[in-house]
Order: C-alpha cells, then structure tokens, then sequence
C-alpha cells in the first residue's frame, strides 16, 4: 500500500548533518514542493496505524475494534488491517493525505466478488449504494471511501492527524523505522 502527503522532506544542497532526502526502498524523491525539515517525513517511509485513532473531539477507537468490527463492510476492515499490521509506503506529493492500493489480479473482479467486500451485516445501517453504470472495482473503491471519509470514527473519517484544541496534534500514524541503506546496496557485501 502507499500514500502521498504535501511536501516530502527535500533539501536542495544536502549538508552531512541533514537526513536523506529518500530512504530505502525510495531511490529518488521530488524535487518541486518540498520542504527542507529534518521532521518532514521522506518518499520511502513507512506508516502505520496506531493502537487508538482519534477524530474530531473526542472521538477515540482502538484500531483492533475496529478492524473486527463486524458493522463495517469487509473492504474496510482488511484496508484497516493491511495499515496497521504491514503500513503504507509515503511515495509521491500531493495536496493532501490520500491512500492508494492496486491490485492487478482483483481489479477485473466480478459483481459478486465486489459485493462480497462491500456487503456486511445491516447493524441498522443503509447498505452501500452499488452504481449499475461502476464497474464491480470502482463500487468497491467508492464504499472503502465513503467508510474512510465519512462513517469511520463516528464520523470523522481517517485522517493523517487531528488537532484537538484540548490535546493538541493527534497523530493516526506511527512512522515505521527506516530500512537501513545496507539493504538498499544488492553489491554491497
């Protein structure tokens, strides 16, 4: 899985004392909108989800609740999943935190495989709206982000993080420690 954020972490003329402007398994990032901040994460970095995810307010879930939360429609809970246990890899800029995953092998899925991630016990909730005019992909991906955006966390979405005015900044991510540059050499001995 990967994402994008705004302004990966760029220093035009690298000083020893700066961290790389990529880490492994990134060989490159860009150039255009970054930002020279030692705090700044780099294309390569991994994330995960953290232990409790935190909305608007005082909305706060445990991650593991939510991922066997069996009121979600499976898409979401496996997306869930896949961000804590294994996290995604930062590898472009964009104009926000966005997630991206793809899959050659279940894009072309059929209408009841699609209907199997997106379909879930009714909990007392409407069941997903599935477009005739969508492929079987895209009615999954628009339920995966209408859950992500606007039902999760009571609401609030998933979001890279919070600023709650009694707490301040609250992370939904925890960074994942760099590969080390060994293993990006394959002639290194």
């Amino acid at each position: 899985m990967i994402f994008s954020l705004p302004q990966l972490r760029y220093f035009p003329k690298q000083l020893q004392e700066d961290p790389p402007n990529w880490v492994y398994p990134a060989t490159r990032t860009e150039c255009t909108n970054g930002i020279a901040n030692a705090h700044a994460l780099a294309a390569g970095q991994r994330i995960l989800l953290r232990d409790v995810l935190h909305g608007h307010g005082d909305y706060k879930d445990a991650t593991s609740d939510l991922i066997e939360d069996k009121c979600l429609p499976p898409i979401v809970r496996i997306f869930l999943d896949v961000l804590y246990n294994y996290g995604a890899y930062l590898v472009d800029g964009a104009g926000g935190f966005s997630l991206a995953a793809e899959d050659i092998h279940t894009a072309n899925m059929t209408e009841e495989q699609a209907k199997a991630l997106m379909y879930f016990s009714n909990c007392g909730e409407d069941a997903p709206l599935w477009n005739e005019k969508a492929t079987p992909w895209q009615n999954v991906i628009e339920t995966l982000n209408y859950y992500l955006c606007c039902k999760l966390l009571k609401g609030a979405g998933l979001a890279f993080a919070y600023l709650d005015e009694t707490n301040g900044f609250r992370p939904n991510f925890n960074i994942a420690e760099d590969i080390p540059a060994f293993y990006a050499d394959p002639c290194r001995e």
